[in-house]
Order: structure tokens, then C-alpha cells, then sequence
């Protein structure tokens, strides 16, 4: 009797020991968490916000030394001077001179004429203002003479008024003055004449005039 009461003690422990472990639940070491399968999964696969991310690379834009192209250099707006034709400005007056100083002879002088002494002139003298004068062709031009003793304008001058026509009936040629062939520079007292085949220009620091057989210009 007192064995069997030993055997069913110790199966009552056995029993016992056996109901303690089964409430104990198992380690999970294996198994992922739910939290811990999104994770693994979400890291596996690009994120949508990763992949607009890299396709929206775009290439460099080009500076603007690569898109501005550089024009190359225009002509002038300002017509070119018709050197065949009498200067009628300022301006056309000193391209002319620049022409003939360059295509013939720079004299000072403080007078001069042309071949066959068409045109005399004087470019610095004590008494008479620069004027050049016309030995042959004088132009009439009654608006301008008025009541002068000559309806032609057989001479022009520089002053500080500027530069002048006359309707004059006497002359300031004296004999000895150099001949000047065209094309030719010739310049004294602040004056600047240019001598060529269509008549002979000058001018002084802001005014001049142009003067030939037939024909004259102020300016």
C-alpha cells in the first residue's frame, strides 16, 4: 500500500511538473513580427517617392555661353560719302579731306591757287578773312546778293559768323600764290582746304564751305 501511494505521488509530480512547462508559451525566435515582415519587405522594394525622385533627374541646362551666339560686327548706319559729289555737310566736308590728304600731297600755305588760277584763296592774312575766290563761273544767286552791286557770288569766306557767300565786285588775288594740284591738302591759320578735281573745300573748327566753277555750299 505504501509503495502504490509512492508511485501515484510521483505521478501526481510528474503531472504537476508537465502542467507548469504548458503554461509557458514558446519563444518566437523564428518567426517575424508583422511590424518586422512590412519592414524587410518595404526595404526590398523602392519606395514610390524614391523612384519620381531619380526619373526627375534631368540633364544640366546650358550656359549661356553655349546658347548666345555672338554677331559679328555690322557695317556703319551712316551712308558712306559719295566723294564725285560736293560736300554739302560738315561732316562730308572733312571726309573729303581726309580723302585728298590721303590720295595727294599736305602743304601749309597761306595762300593758293588752283590750275589755270580758277580758284584763289587766302587762309591767313592780317587784313582779309579766309575766303576763296572765283576767277571764272561765279554763281548767280540773286536771293542771296539782294541788293549787292552783283547778282553773282564770286566769293565765299570764314568768319566767327561762319562761313559767308559775296556778291563781290573786287577780288583779293595777288600774283605768286603756289599752284596746288589735286589731290592736295593745304592748311594755315586754322583753316583746312582740300584741292580736287571738283572744286576746292574748306574749313576751319566748326563751319566750312565748298566752291567750284558754277557752283557753292556753306555749311
Amino acid at each position: 500500500m505504501r509503495r502504490l501511494m509512492g508511485t501515484a505521488a510521483l505521478l501526481a509530480i510528474v503531472g504537476l511538473t508537465a502542467g507548469c512547462g504548458d503554461d509557458e508559451a514558446p519563444e518566437a525566435v523564428g518567426t517575424p513580427t508583422a511590424s518586422e515582415s512590412a519592414t524587410e519587405t518595404a526595404s526590398d522594394e523602392p519606395s514610390e517617392s524614391a523612384t519620381p525622385t531619380e526619373t526627375a533627374e534631368s540633364p544640366e541646362s546650358p550656359t549661356t555661353s553655349h546658347t548666345v551666339s555672338v554677331a559679328p560686327p555690322t557695317e556703319s548706319d551712316e551712308p558712306e560719302v559719295d566723294l564725285a559729289r560736293a560736300p554739302e555737310t560738315y561732316d562730308e566736308a572733312l571726309a573729303h579731306i581726309e580723302a585728298a590728304g590721303v590720295d595727294g600731297s599736305h602743304t601749309t600755305s597761306k595762300r593758293f591757287s588752283t590750275p589755270g588760277d580758277v580758284v584763289y584763296c587766302v587762309l591767313q592774312h592780317e587784313f582779309i578773312p579766309s575766303s576763296c575766290e572765283l576767277s571764272v563761273g561765279m554763281v548767280k544767286d540773286p536771293p542771296v546778293c539782294g541788293n549787292a552791286p552783283s547778282d553773282f557770288v564770286g566769293r565765299v569766306t570764314l568768319s566767327d559768323r561762319g562761313a559767308e557767300p559775296e556778291c563781290n565786285t573786287d577780288t583779293i588775288r595777288e600774283p605768286g600764290a603756289p599752284v596746288v594740284q589735286p589731290s592736295g591738302v593745304v592748311e594755315a591759320g586754322g583753316v583746312t582746304c582740300a584741292v580736287e578735281s571738283i572744286g576746292v573745300t574748306c574749313v576751319d573748327g566748326s563751319h566750312g564751305f565748298f566752291i567750284t566753277q558754277g557752283d557753292y555750299a556753306v555749311f
